[in-house]
């Protein structure tokens, strides 16, 4: 509906859904991308909270708040929700620290220079050895498991990632490459079915 440009209808039958499953931390997220669309940020920003008070680990709804502070033009919060996502993430302690030592850097280049002179570091911080992908190896059975394990408590009727759309969607997927510029660290996730893929990295 919303991708017809119904942006207020489709808020509206978002609303009906979050009444019928108010505990639902997607149908909270599919509230925040319905103002996010219609760039009304400070909207965006209460219920992405809301989504990450329910699941603080959600990946979709942690890009989404980075992307409102930048949006927002607020560099702090975003600097200091990379830092509080990695923590809880729970990544190396070398990696947390260079995490760190980028963010000065950042909050140093903006300071003189500006939103162009921290575009440019940015784009600097491709040739910086310290940047690091960290690249989960993890199997087409796990995360499988994993899509399923995630949805079987979402109320009747809610759309989810069947396999065969999952096997679609991982037929444009390439591993990141040497080539890319980027210091690729892969982690390989352990086929156990009581093991989350966000827990990998944890346990390696």
């Amino acid at each position: 509906m919303e991708a017809l440009g119904h942006l207020d209808e489709g808020l509206q039958f978002k609303q009906q859904a979050l009444a019928r499953n108010p505990q639902s931390p997607w149908v909270l997220l599919q509230i925040a991308l319905s103002y996010w669309h219609q760039r009304k940020y400070e909207d965006t920003l209460v219920w992405t909270r809301r989504t990450l008070d329910l699941d603080a680990k959600h990946m979709l709804a942690v890009r989404l708040l980075r992307g409102v502070h930048w949006k927002r033009g607020d560099l702090e919060s975003f600097l200091e929700e990379n830092l509080r996502r990695a923590t809880l993430f729970g990544v190396p302690d070398a990696t947390l620290k260079h995490l760190y030592q980028m963010s000065a850097e950042m909050r140093s280049v903006y300071a003189g220079a500006g939103l162009c002179g921290l575009a440019r570091y940015m784009a600097d911080l491709l040739d910086d050895p310290r940047l690091e992908l960290h690249f989960i190896d993890a199997s087409d059975d796990l995360c499988k498991r994993q899509l399923r394990d995630r949805s079987k408590h979402l109320p009747p009727g809610t759309p989810w990632t069947t396999d065969a759309e999952f096997d679609t969607i991982t037929t444009y997927f390439q591993p990141p490459s040497q080539d890319e510029a980027f210091n690729v660290v892969v982690m390989s996730a352990p086929e156990r079915s009581d093991l989350t893929v966000d827990q990998a990295d944890v346990l390696n």
